[in-house]
């Protein structure tokens, strides 16, 4: 699951009572919820409004909310990109905001659903290799992302960590032979 879609089923706070319905359309980061039996829609905010996921899975909702860093126009998750004036190129800046976003976890497993942004994985890395992780971290560094278990390929989710999270060291070859000095050479 790609996080919210057109079609997406789910249960949203409207009136005091929790209703199952659909999403129908959005524009930016306004979306419309219809829940089944209303024929009117209602507009549902990621971020602001109480909602959850109509999952088949057992999952396990974390104590805490993951403050993730997400662009204020459209509220995905924030990528680094190009941009360019004239001859000048860079990193694009994005306008962005921290929001604190509800975690499921899939139990048993390392899946992830972020917020609105759907499936993640989450991982803890052990030297140079990254180990999925299948509990609910605690006092443990952590990274959330997707792709293949590779310190190159993995690609981060952008969250906020109050903790300095340890970095990747790379690993430099031994020398082949004695460098010279300056004495030896002159």
């Amino acid at each position: 699951m790609s996080g919210w879609c057109i079609g997406c089923e789910l249960y949203v706070r409207v009136t005091k009572r929790s209703r199952r319905g659909v999403l129908v359309s959005h524009k930016g980061a306004k979306w419309r919820f219809r829940p089944y039996g209303y024929k009117k829609t209602v507009p549902v905010c990621p971020v602001r409004s109480k909602w959850r996921y109509v999952l088949d899975k057992k999952v396990k909702l974390w104590v805490n909310r993951l403050p993730v860093i997400l662009t204020k126009a459209t509220l995905d998750a924030f990528k680094y990109k190009k941009e360019r004036f004239g001859h000048w190129s860079g990193a694009a800046t994005a306008r962005t905001a921290i929001h604190k976003l509800r975690v499921w976890q899939v139990c048993g497993t390392n899946e992830l659903y972020v917020g609105h942004l759907g499936v993640w994985k989450l991982v803890v890395a052990e030297g140079t290799t990254l180990r999925a992780l299948c509990e609910v971290p605690v006092d443990r560094h952590f990274y959330i992302g997707r792709g293949p278990l590779t310190p190159k390929r993995f690609r981060c989710l952008k969250t906020v960590c109050g903790k300095i999270r340890p970095r990747y060291i790379q690993n430099h070859s031994i020398q082949l032979y004695k460098v010279p000095t300056r004495d030896e050479l002159g």
